[in-house]
């Protein structure tokens, strides 16, 4: 599977991560599916309403189903969602693998570990034996497999208008 995201849009996710350190950021994607590539066309901001927000992230659930509703009400897919590592990589945490957010296309980590350079990156989670699995731990009931997806920016190609024209 495959990311395409315009390098505006990608500059505006990373901001609104940047601005809410030291917290951990947190919001949905909204995009369309087509065959095995994703098109991001837009992001929503979720309130981390976490009672250890600089560690974790909770997202707001009023928020997240008044904008889950907004976006069907739009016609928009929520294709993912993202949060940020304020000091640690944007490689998925046990939390980040434990969590029910395996059921949406793309998983989005925006880590701010190196300062001034934000690293971000996508995973697919796949739920790997969800019922038989007895390595995980008992206070684990689901283990997940992180993949890796490519994100290629794209630029905006803005026609300009000719006053030439008779």
């Amino acid at each position: 599977m495959n990311i395409t995201i315009s390098e505006e849009l990608y500059g505006q996710l990373t901001d609104d991560c940047y601005t809410r350190l030291p917290q951990e950021g947190c919001g949905m994607l909204l995009g369309t599916t087509t065959g095995n590539h994703l098109n991001v066309d837009a992001f929503i901001p979720i309130s981390n309403c976490s009672t250890q927000p600089n560690q974790h992230f909770t997202m707001d659930p009023r928020e997240w189903v008044e904008q889950w509703y907004l976006a069907l009400y739009h016609k928009k897919e929520v294709i993912g969602i993202y949060h940020s590592h304020p000091s640690t990589p944007a490689i998925p945490s046990l939390e980040d693998l434990t969590t029910l957010w395996y059921t949406l296309p793309s998983y989005w980590i925006i880590s701010f570990m190196t300062p001034g350079v934000p690293e971000v990156c996508a995973y697919s989670l796949r739920c790997l034996n969800r019922h038989t699995d007895h390595q995980a731990s008992p206070l684990v009931s689901h283990k997940y497999h992180p993949t890796f997806l490519p994100i290629t920016r794209r630029s905006l190609v803005r026609l300009q208008e000719h006053d030439d024209v008779q």
